[in-house]
C-alpha cells in the first residue's frame, strides 16, 4: 500500500471527521501560534504568518480546511479567502515565501498541494509537493507576524518550527 495512503488514513483517524466542510486551526509547536492570513486578507499573494489565536471575523483568517487531492496530498484552503496555501511563484528553494492564491493548475497545482507526515505527540510536518520542503516558521520565530516559508527538514530545536497540530474549529 502506498505510504501516503497510510498517512492519509492515519490523519483521518487522528483528526475526527476531516472533510472539506470542517475547519481547523493549524498551530505551531514552537510558538503555539496559529497559521494566519496577514491582516485578514483575502486577495491573491496575501502573506501567511503566525499570530496568536483571535476571533476577529470569527477567526476566519486562522481557519483552514483540507481538501483531498491525489496521492495523499491536500489543498489547504483558508476560510475567509477560500484561497489555497501556496508556495510563492512555484518556488522550491529554502526560504521561499508562503502566501494564499486561488487554485490553479500551474505545474499540476503542485505549489498548492501539501501532505502530512506524522511527527509524534499529535504533531505533523506539512510538506509541499513541488519542493518536498516543510512549512516552516522563519528563523524559529515565535512572535506574532513571524513569516512562514518553506525550508528543508531540520531538527533545530527538535524541528519545532516545522511541527504543527490541528485544532478543530467549533
Amino acid at each position: 500500500m502506498n505510504k501516503w495512503i497510510i498517512v492519509l488514513m492515519l490523519f483521518v483517524m487522528l483528526i475526527p471527521a476531516v472533510s472539506a466542510q470542517r475547519y481547523f486551526r493549524i498551530i505551531g509547536k514552537a510558538s503555539q501560534r496559529c497559521l494566519d492570513v496577514a491582516m485578514n486578507g483575502t486577495a491573491n499573494q496575501t502573506n501567511v504568518w503566525i499570530y496568536e489565536r483571535n476571533d476577529i471575523n470569527g477567526g476566519a483568517a486562522q481557519l483552514w480546511r483540507f481538501e483531498p487531492a491525489d496521492d495523499g496530498y491536500f489543498r489547504i484552503i483558508g476560510k475567509a479567502s477560500q484561497r489555497c496555501l501556496d508556495v510563492a511563484m512555484n518556488g522550491t528553494a529554502n526560504r521561499t515565501n508562503v502566501w494564499i492564491y486561488e487554485w490553479n493548475e500551474i505545474n499540476g497545482g503542485a505549489a498548492q498541494l501539501w501532505r502530512l507526515e506524522p511527527a509524534g505527540g499529535g504533531y505533523y510536518r506539512i510538506i509541499g509537493k513541488a519542493s518536498q520542503k516543510c512549512l516552516d516558521v522563519a528563523l524559529n520565530g515565535t512572535a506574532n507576524q513571524t513569516n512562514v516559508w518553506i525550508y528543508e527538514r531540520n531538527d533545530i530545536n527538535d524541528g519545532a518550527a516545522q511541527l504543527w497540530r490541528f485544532e478543530e474549529a467549533q
